[in-house]
């Protein structure tokens, strides 16, 4: 089975795919794009990574697409991301070193990761319910991410990719 897969949703992000692409393509065993019908080049660019590439209508809910992008990926990981996303350094490295931990390992890796993740998982566990098991293995990771808008960094928002706690 592949270890870690990228799955994404495109629609004419031939501006941004690359960069996305060149961000995780060391790391992951597979890339999956769901494309809504592109017509620039995001086709071209993704099959130019060796993604498996769906093509099927661009629906208003584009989260259609994004989980038909993860029921396709057969990694053990799968890492979800938006084409104008991409991986800092330092971000790809953790990821690389925590698929390979155990659980155990990551019990105690946890310890180590500031109080704002695990605030933001209880928001999330007050809106949505708990989210996993407290004795269950890890099955997902919160990613921190800096998000862009209008030309400078916002100071407050939410963080993304991975979940935090065991499932």
């Amino acid at each position: 089975m592949t270890k870690l897969s990228v799955a994404l949703a495109t629609h004419n992000e031939e501006d941004n795919l690359e960069r996305c692409l060149n961000s995780v393509k060391s790391i992951v065993s597979e890339i999956i794009i769901v494309d809504g019908k592109s017509q620039d080049k995001t086709v071209e660019i993704a099959r130019r990574y060796g993604a498996k590439v769906i093509i099927r209508e661009n629906p208003v809910m584009f989260h259609i697409n994004k989980q038909k992008a993860i029921d396709e990926a057969t990694g053990e990981w799968i890492l979800q991301m938006d084409a104008d996303e991409f991986l800092s350094d330092d971000l790809r490295d953790e990821i690389e070193k925590v698929i390979d931990m155990s659980g155990e390992e990551i019990s105690k890796y946890q310890e180590s990761i500031p109080d704002l993740f695990k605030k933001h998982q209880k928001v999330l566990e007050k809106r949505d319910s708990l989210i996993g098991e407290e004795d269950g293995p890890y099955v997902a990771f919160f990613v921190p991410r800096a998000n862009y808008f209008m030309g400078r960094f916002l100071r407050y928002g939410c963080l993304s990719g991975w979940s935090y706690k065991t499932i």
